[in-house]
């Protein structure tokens, strides 16, 4: 173990970060509040996003090389453009996904962590809650292990808290309760109807019986292995969720679940950008779908919306980020809309009076840090919850991506710039400004490498 300057030992955390761009951003934040307090900290990822992590000033380690080759993610090049015309049919992508899935647990299973966890020595893995393998994976070496959420709680805790990937608030009344308890139904239907079609096409996607395996090869207690959770099963091991407890709807304490800080990375790369173009004399409105949004069948229709409606809004400026496989000419034709691939959005936000977002968590937190009214066009996954959550806590609206017009977002913007959403944002801000200056995260962390208890340990 190595030393700090002031002569306490340096701790080496791995991170563990699901392949997309906006998991990375969500990690980077608290991996820099942790090197600034002395600890090593590196990531072990897919080889495509060594440059990112690089770009950020953190160590890299390459894991899953033969499953995830240079070349395979969405973030290269290589696989963004696999040529003219190219569109794989639903059973070649979904064969494809059950092959990769297959070939990670094959990885975890057959020890292929080792040389990197012999070359690092990592006392702690902070491992995206997503991904179960690798935290099992971990765990076959002895090293304690936190689970790092990403999103809100996935979790069925409460028979008053929505599923995640709906847009349905917490139910007071005995029908409302009657709704959400369907929505949770529905999503475990889907969920064994989508594991049955897969088997009938040849396709493994049994998750939970994968995971049992790997927990039986390491000797983790498989009876500790949540199967009720929303989307892939959960592992009891202490959790780190990615944000202020004020913006969760109210539900019960979990133990071992601790919210913590945003994470705000203010000193993240930021891309090229023309400042001069914008003019300090207009408020900035700013759009952004995420860094997936290319994969949406509903993207193109939303920022054509948001361009168009702020065509006629000329007392106001836009600047509408595309990600990096939408043209931004596209969206372009108003003097005051700049269409960009990629924008310092953090850089921006502390000039703009409203977001309009697809309500990832990591856009939404930074729209709150910032104290800036957000409108939320959800497109999958945990977006509509987090939407619903800007709604429950009056930070701005939400609305269909599939009904956006140039009128109904000119709309939106009217009436989200108009009070009392200034304001509440305001007030949320201060609260996770006050969770973001308490240290919470690297608080809880260090606690945790000091008293950690491995599941099934007493």
């Amino acid at each position: 173990m190595g030393t700090r300057r002031s002569g306490k030992p340096v701790s080496r955390i791995a991170f563990c970060s699901v392949p997309e761009e906006g998991h990375f951003y969500a990690a980077f934040g608290l991996a820099r509040t942790l090197a600034a307090r002395g600890h090593r900290t590196a990531f072990f990822a897919v080889p495509d996003y060594e440059p990112l992590v690089a770009a950020h000033g953190f160590e890299f380690h390459p894991i899953l090389e033969h499953v995830r080759p240079k070349g395979s993610t969405p973030l290269s090049t290589t696989a963004a453009k696999r040529g003219p015309g190219v569109r794989d049919s639903a059973l070649a992508r979904l064969r494809e996904d059950g092959q990769r899935l297959k070939e990670t647990y094959d990885y975890w299973q057959n020890d292929g962590l080792r040389p990197v966890v012999e070359e690092f020595a990592p006392e702690l893995a902070l491992v995206d809650h997503q991904l179960g393998g690798a935290a099992l994976a971990f765990y076959r070496y002895r090293i304690p292990v936190v689970l790092l959420s990403t999103t809100l709680p996935r979790t069925d805790d409460d028979p008053a808290i929505p599923p995640l990937d709906t847009a349905l608030l917490p139910a007071r009344t005995r029908w409302e309760r009657w709704v959400v308890r369907r929505a949770w139904q529905r999503r475990r239907w889907s969920a064994r109807l989508g594991r049955k079609l897969a088997t009938l096409a040849g396709v493994d996607l049994d998750v939970l019986r994968l995971m049992r395996r790997l927990a039986r090869a390491v000797g983790y207690p498989v009876d500790q292995i949540d199967a009720s959770a929303l989307f892939r099963p959960a592992l009891n091991f202490p959790e780190l969720v990615l944000c202020p407890e004020v913006f969760d709807f109210p539900r019960p304490r979990r133990p071992g679940r601790v919210y913590v800080e945003a994470g705000i990375d203010s000193g993240r790369a930021a891309p090229s950008f023309p400042l001069e173009r914008l003019d300090p004399g207009k408020p900035l409105i700013l759009c952004a779908l995420g860094s997936q949004c290319h994969r949406y069948h509903y993207s193109r229709r939303v920022l054509r919306a948001v361009a168009g409606a702020l065509a006629g809004l000329t007392g106001y400026q836009a600047v509408i980020a595309t990600g990096r496989d939408l043209d931004p000419r596209e969206f372009e034709g108003s003097p005051n809309v700049l269409a960009v691939n990629w924008m310092p959005q953090t850089e921006l936000l502390q000039k703009a009076v409203l977001m309009i977002s697809h309500g990832g968590l990591a856009s939404v937190k930074e729209c709150v840090y910032f104290g800036v009214p957000v409108i939320v066009f959800p497109l999958t996954r945990d977006q509509p919850g987090n939407g619903a959550r800007v709604v429950y806590h009056g930070l701005g609206a939400m609305a269909a991506p599939r009904s956006a017009t140039p009128e109904g977002v000119r709309a939106l913007i009217r009436r989200v710039l108009a009070p009392p959403y200034p304001q509440r944002v305001r007030a949320m801000s201060e609260a996770f400004r006050r969770v973001e200056e308490s240290d919470l995260a690297v608080r809880t962390i260090e606690n945790l490498m000091s008293d950690y208890r491995p599941p099934g340990v007493l």
